[in-house]
This record gives C-alpha cells, sequence and structure tokens, in this order.
C-alpha cells in the first residue's frame, strides 16, 4: 500500500513539473482586436519617448514567458556588459515611460537597452 501512494505521488509530481516546464502555468492572454488596438496605441506612446530622441540605442522585444529586463538584455549581447544592473533598469525606465521591469507581460512589445560592445 505505501508503494502504491508513493508511485502515484511520485506519477503527481513528475506531471507538474512536466507540465510546468513544457506549458507554464501562467494564463496567457488571448490575442483579441482589442489587445491588437492596445498595442498601437502603446507603440505610438514608444515612438514619442523623449528617451529616443537622446539618441539611446535600443531594440523593441515581444515578451515571452519566463523572460525578464535582465534577461532580455543579455541574450541582445553576445558579450559581457558593461552597465550595472541599476544602469540597465534605469535605461529600460526611460525607454518604456516609466514602466516599472516587473510589470512586463507576456506578449507586449517592450524597448530595451542596446549597449556597444
Amino acid at each position: 500500500m505505501k508503494r502504491m501512494i508513493a508511485i502515484i505521488v511520485s506519477l503527481t509530481i513528475t506531471l507538474g513539473i512536466y507540465h510546468d516546464l513544457t506549458t507554464g502555468t501562467l494564463a496567457q492572454e488571448p490575442h483579441t482586436e482589442e489587445t491588437s488596438v492596445a498595442n498601437e496605441e502603446r507603440n505610438e506612446e514608444l515612438n514619442d519617448s523623449p528617451a529616443l530622441r537622446e539618441g539611446l540605442s535600443y531594440q523593441e522585444v515581444i515578451i515571452q514567458p519566463g523572460q525578464t529586463v535582465l534577461s532580455v538584455v543579455e541574450h541582445l549581447h553576445s558579450s559581457q556588459i558593461e552597465a550595472s544592473i541599476d544602469t540597465i533598469i534605469e535605461d529600460f525606465r526611460t525607454l518604456n515611460n516609466g514602466l516599472e521591469p516587473n510589470e512586463i507581460q507576456i506578449g507586449q512589445t517592450y524597448l530595451f537597452p542596446q549597449y556597444e560592445e
């Protein structure tokens, strides 16, 4: 009996881990006409950002599950980044009209700073 319970518990844990790694547990917002309009409005706001007029180098990225501001910036650079984490976060806020890094959402487009290598 103990062996059967151990097998069921192990199977449940294994299936939970598999599900979490393959499909994730965060609900994704379905793509609708309303989200398209919201994205277009957000892109217009981004294009009018004072940071863009200051000449900061950036790249637009659509956020995928599991990505963070720092992971995206690291992915955009092939070598070590000379900027500090505080600088990266501040540049992200500037490029995205004061948006906090922990407020990014899956499927949304954001501007990420690029630094010379």
